[in-house]
């Protein structure tokens, strides 16, 4: 499993949940996964299924669906390398509150319920490093809602597009997989507004654009008009 992951980047899951937990468990949760290649545009998870376990994405996309008051899915979020989604034990009563797609064929490693329990077993106390989880879903929604706060909505669609956007190295464009429409439905603006505020950017020099790729070329000048600047 080791070997598997080191091929793709030299500490996948360094961003996220695993990264902060006492190397042990890392050691357990890495022995009981194995890896799942899943191509766009299917669903991993629909809200309303029964937990299945945990995911930990290696390479590609994921999105984040939540349910409209139309009953509609709507995208709220992208995640990527590092990021970990799904449930574990101490939820598994609860069904899934969100859907899970693949927007960019994705390489995952898959924990299921009954190695998680496994795990628990053996060390009860590593009951709350699996809850950890949940706090990084809930930094990614506090994240979310505060984009979505943004009133102006070129500004938020800036937000918006450095949120879901892979990190960034140093000097280095940033590509973003993903359609006009859909980074006006993360945003909450309407298709005209963000196709307008795309084609502003991009006369800016800020950012690039190509079928269904958005390619930031000036971060750090987005960052500064998201914060009221130019």
């Amino acid at each position: 499993m080791e070997d598997i992951v080191r091929s793709k980047d030299p500490d996948p899951l360094r961003f996220d949940w695993l990264s902060r937990q006492p190397p042990e468990f890392q050691a357990q949760v890495m022995r009981g996964a194995r890896v799942l290649d899943r191509k766009a545009p299917e669903f991993v998870t629909h809200f309303g299924d029964t937990p299945t376990g945990l995911y930990g994405i290696l390479d590609g996309a994921i999105g984040i669906h939540v349910p409209g008051p139309d009953g509609r899915s709507v995208l709220s979020h992208i995640l990527r390398q590092g990021n970990w989604f799904g449930q574990t034990p101490p939820v598994a009563d609860r069904l899934s509150s969100l859907s899970f797609s693949v927007l960019e064929d994705a390489r995952l490693l898959y924990l299921s319920m009954a190695k998680a329990q496994e795990i628990m077993d053996k060390r009860p106390d590593w009951t709350r490093a699996f809850s950890a989880v949940a706090d990084f879903g809930l930094e990614i929604a506090i994240a979310t809602v505060g984009t979505l706060q943004v009133r102006n909505p070129a500004r938020r669609i800036a937000a918006t597009l450095l949120r879901i956007a892979p990190r960034p190295r140093a000097g280095q464009p940033v590509r973003v997989i993903i359609t006009q429409e859909d980074l006006g439905e993360i945003a909450n603006a309407a298709r005209d507004v963000a196709n307008r505020t795309l084609k502003r950017f991009e006369s800016e020099g800020w950012i690039s654009t190509g079928y269904r790729a958005i390619t930031i070329l000036r971060p750090d000048r987005l960052q500064k008009f998201v914060e009221g600047g130019g």
